[in-house]
């Protein structure tokens, strides 16, 4: 056999160990039966979905038959490639065990030395927020001390600073509950830390904000999901290349976050004023978002204004 066919043929053999792999690793695992409750609920808020969580979370011994499942294929095969969503920061690595509309359980490990180089490279200078309600299963909390803060959207706008709310060592075994407005600092740990964590995304707030450790003040806000910020990417995309896709900003002024639907609308004025108009005048009308509607209505003023003055 020469080596391209060779080749091939190991490569068929992994994808058919990575396949079956994938067919079979939830087995023994309660993610099934969490996986069709959760889309059995149709618009829940963040307490339904975390009641739905807890039990799976609190019993965590089947994480360990989904670790000893993947060492195994990794020993039959040095090259095998979990599929798993990868996830990757700057302090911490895991693997995406379940994600679907209204909530994502990862398993991840804080490293240690990921810790330490992140604070020499003079990062750790900020605190986030993702708006969301988060529940960790702490399965070895590396003896961390946690300092905890409270900030990001409070009423209908984010707060304009955090405040520190306690410090709190991180028990082994304990299932930690964060609101959407509360958020954790790891200052110290002795160990790697191994947590098992399900992020709600019902009931989250429609930005992730960023407040600056020094002053706690707000430094930025992003979008809090991925397929709101890919429509971000993508309108700005159309207005950059100049691409007239009525349609494509008229979907994207409709996105449930108010940010994305103004950030569509910004886009499409610049581009076509005249097309955007009659979309732009539904939003100052009829937008559940007040700040939306006053917005669109200081727009409308101003594409008149000069109007006027010509005529």
């Amino acid at each position: 056999m020469d080596q391209a066919l060779a080749s091939q043929v190991r490569s068929a053999g992994r994808r058919a160990a990575i396949a079956d792999f994938a067919a079979r690793w939830r087995a023994g695992t309660p993610l099934e039966t969490l996986a069709a409750s959760l889309d059995a609920l149709d618009q829940p808020d963040a307490g339904a979905v975390a009641a739905l969580l807890r039990p799976v979370l609190a019993d965590a011994g089947w994480v360990s038959g989904v670790v000893v499942a993947l060492i195994a294929e990794v020993a039959r095969d040095p090259l095998f490639d979990p599929p798993l969503l990868p996830v990757r920061s700057a302090v911490q690595a895991g693997l995406t065990l379940y994600r679907g509309r209204h909530a994502a359980v990862v398993l991840g490990v804080g490293a240690l030395d990921r810790l330490a180089a992140h604070k020499r490279r003079g990062g750790g200078g900020s605190i986030g927020f993702t708006g969301a309600m988060t529940l960790i299963r702490v399965l070895d909390g590396g003896g961390a001390t946690l300092s905890l803060w409270r900030g990001g959207w409070r009423g209908g706008a984010p707060m304009t600073a955090c405040v520190p709310i306690g410090r709190r060592r991180l028990g082994d075994g304990e299932l930690l509950e964060l609101d959407a407005r509360t958020s954790f600092l790891v200052d110290h740990a002795r160990r790697d830390m191994v947590l098992l964590h399900a992020t709600i995304f019902a009931g989250a707030a429609p930005t992730a904000c960023e407040y600056d450790r020094a002053t706690l003040a707000l430094r930025a806000t992003s979008a809090a999901s991925e397929r709101a910020s890919r429509a971000e990417m993508l309108t700005s995309l159309l207005g950059a290349i100049g691409r007239h896709d009525g349609c494509a900003f008229e979907v994207a002024s409709r996105a449930p976050e108010p940010h994305v639907r103004w950030h569509a609308m910004r886009e499409w004025l610049a581009l076509d004023a005249d097309a955007a108009a009659a979309r732009l005048a539904e939003i100052a009308a009829r937008d559940s978002d007040a700040e939306l509607r006053a917005l669109a209505a200081e727009t409308i003023a101003l594409i008149a204004g000069p109007v006027a003055c010509r005529a």
